[in-house]
């Protein structure tokens, strides 16, 4: 479960080869005919835990990575997408090709010029990648105990997950971006026995999502239960 801090410790070197990439990427675009052309990378690191009643069922951790490709040839735009990187090459090729048989877009202007970007505030939070998966896993066991604080509700099940995200955006009039940023969230669903048998049981939910690591996960629990009376 280090994927998260190894996604952080590991982002120049992430960053460094897949700009080589990208950098061959564009140059082939323009080759192939694309006045324009510009590539989206983004790799997304997670750790997600899953329960069932008041029973953890899964831990895991999970790497998402993608490529967004997007070229302009004679004023019509041509997108492409791919998840393997060993397919890049083929993701341009299909974006040129796809714009080449488009129409010009009458609307479309060029694509974004070099320029500074203000920065974006409250988007990562160190204190998230830095949780072991031991707090992970009590964060998930708060939402439960917070549920079970309210007389006659019963968790069914619910789910935690913290995760860390890179973008990087570099296109052909020189613009080169990237961002991180982090999230944690938790999600709870609740049954409350009515008395009045099983049909008439009563069930609620609540969640919250939050890029910094400010969630009161018990309250979660609580919330869901107080909804389900």
């Amino acid at each position: 479960m280090d994927c998260i801090l190894d996604a952080e410790r590991d982002e120049e070197q992430v960053f460094g080869s897949v700009m080589d990439d990208i950098e061959k990427a564009l140059a082939l675009a323009q080759k192939l005919g694309a006045k324009d052309a510009e590539i989206i990378y983004s790799m997304k690191r997670a750790t997600m835990i899953n329960f069932k009643k008041d029973i953890i069922e899964t831990a895991r951790c999970s790497t998402n990575t993608g490529y967004g490709v997007r070229a302009v040839v004679n004023g019509a735009v041509g997108f492409s997408g791919t998840n393997v990187r060993s397919s890049l090459t083929d993701c341009v090729k299909n974006a040129v090709g796809s714009a080449k048989v488009m129409d010009p877009d009458p609307f479309f202007k060029s694509l974004p010029e070099k320029a500074d970007y203000t920065p974006v505030a409250g988007l990562f939070d160190d204190r998230i990648i830095r949780m072991p998966l031991e707090e992970c896993i009590d964060n998930t066991m708060e939402m439960i105990s917070g549920a079970k604080a309210v007389s006659g509700v019963e968790p069914t099940s619910g789910s935690f997950s913290r995760s860390i995200s890179h973008v990087l955006i570099m296109n052909t009039n020189g613009v080169f971006a990237k961002k991180k940023g982090t999230g944690m969230s938790g999600y709870i669903d609740v049954v409350a026995e009515s008395g009045l048998g099983y049909e008439n049981l009563a069930t609620a939910y609540d969640y919250e999502v939050s890029r910094s690591k400010d969630i009161d996960f018990f309250k979660i629990g609580q919330t869901a239960a107080d909804l389900s009376q």
